[in-house]
């Protein structure tokens, strides 16, 4: 008996710890704008590292869909608090990559999280938000490069 009363504040103490990290947990909703309805699938990539963001690798977690508007809204739920970035691009010709010029840039729709009319690739540092209990609306107008 003696040895249940010693594990009954220990059960608790990792029970709220548990309890809080569920409270942190927050969602993130990423508006997408000047989408090509009905051409290819949109890739929206999240990630969570600078290393991973910078090397266009694997990221925390990748979704992609068929895009039936020019807008569009994403609600990705329960992610842990912390500094996220987001890259996403419209495969347009669903060839599974995305397709550069003979100048480098893109041939297709792409967009970074907090790049505002910038058309070189950021750094993950110049992209992150900052997730916290709140949530977070992150607004993504993909650029076109001609």
């Amino acid at each position: 008996m003696k040895a249940l009363s010693r594990l009954m504040p220990l059960t608790m103490l990792l029970s709220s710890l548990g309890l809080s990290s569920t409270l942190q947990a927050a969602d993130v909703t990423i508006e997408l704008k000047r989408l090509i309805p009905e051409q290819g699938r949109v890739w929206l990539m999240l990630y969570n590292g600078k290393t991973s963001f910078e090397a266009m690798g694997q990221g925390l977690h990748e979704w992609s869909f068929s895009p039936q508007t020019a807008t569009q809204k994403i609600t990705l739920h329960d992610l842990p608090a912390g500094d996220y970035a987001v890259m996403v691009y419209q495969d347009s010709n669903d060839n599974a990559q995305v397709d550069l010029k003979d100048s480098g840039f893109p041939a297709e729709p792409f967009g970074f999280s907090k790049q505002r009319g910038r058309v070189s690739m950021p750094t993950f540092e110049e992209s992150a938000f900052r997730l916290d209990a709140q949530g977070h609306v992150e607004k993504i107008r993909l650029f076109h490069y001609r």
